[in-house]
């Protein structure tokens, strides 16, 4: 049985931060806390220390000191990989939990952002990924890694401009604005760049994005070029998931999340923007009403 006293805990992880929220047996938010990374495919350990760390300073904010049951809803990247999900939640650290769910994030993403109700969500970040949940139906499209997928994510932005703008020096392409601005990036130092570009992570080439962005707002024709193809590969994940929805029934509301949404909506079809609706919650709050539902 559920205690009246019992705390509810809802977290939304990944490669780069945790984001955690503390609820009351009524549904009140008693904290908000990020923390750190918390991708179980890439660092079991870490995934749990941060959840702990974020845990621990949600409870003193909110002056909680008595032994009382806690309940924790999780939406962590990683959760595919079947292995890491069983020594995860195999873990000590485990055990002081009256019970654990545990999803992905994009799936706690698509249950937050509609409010527990059908819809479908495309996250336009470092990388891309598109959800759908319709009745008992989860669907997921890319979001299978970097650089074979997340085409139209800020990876993808950065290393197509690092790409262009290699040819521009090599005088294969003419030079551009953007292809300026990435060379003076890395100190028109042509030996640090490709050294650079060589042992890049997903996350290093995502910080050139916002090069891409602003070189667009210059009317750089090859960054604008870049941020419509990126806004048509959404529109392929949204038609895709389109694909999957039951059949005869009416087009799902879509989200578009991400740091680099409201840059690429606006690029995006309309038969893209016109399902597009606005975001409720977040994907704590979503591993947290999955959580309650399980319960």
């Amino acid at each position: 049985m559920i205690k009246s006293s019992s705390l509810f805990i809802g977290a939304d992880g990944g490669g780069t931060k945790t984001k955690m929220r503390l609820e009351d047996a009524k549904g009140q938010c008693l904290a908000e806390t990020i923390c750190g990374p918390s991708n179980i495919s890439t660092n079991i350990e870490q995934a749990w220390e941060s959840i702990n760390t974020g845990v621990a300073t949600m409870l003193e904010s909110a002056n909680i000191t008595a032994s009382i049951p806690l309940y924790l809803g999780l939406g962590l990247a990683g959760v595919e990989l079947e292995s890491a999900r069983n020594h995860f939640l195999n873990h000590k650290s485990a055990q002081r939990f009256a019970k654990i769910t545990l999803i992905s994030d994009a799936y706690a993403a698509c249950i937050g952002t509609h409010n527990g109700q059908d819809g479908a969500i495309i996250i336009v970040g470092t990388g891309t990924n598109g959800f759908l949940c319709q009745g008992q139906k989860q669907h997921q499209v890319a979001g299978w890694g970097f650089p074979h997928s997340d085409e139209g994510g800020g990876a993808w932005l950065g290393m197509e401009a690092m790409r262009a703008s290699l040819r521009a020096i090599d005088g294969r392409i003419a030079p551009s604005i953007l292809s300026a601005h990435i060379f003076k990036h890395f100190n028109q130092d042509f030996n640090h760049m490709v050294h650079w570009a060589n042992r890049a992570a997903p996350a290093d080439f995502g910080e050139l994005a916002p090069l891409v962005v602003q070189c667009a707002k210059e009317n750089d024709v090859l960054a604008n070029d870049l941020l419509n193809k990126s806004a048509h590969y959404i529109d392929l994940i949204s038609q895709a998931l389109l694909k999957q929805q039951a059949p005869n029934s009416q087009a799902l509301p879509l989200v578009l999340l991400g740091g680099l949404a409201p840059i690429i909506q606006t690029r995006t079809s309309d038969a893209t923007q016109e399902r597009i609706v606005a975001r409720q919650f977040g994907a704590a709050k979503g591993a947290l009403m999955y959580l309650q539902n399980q319960l």
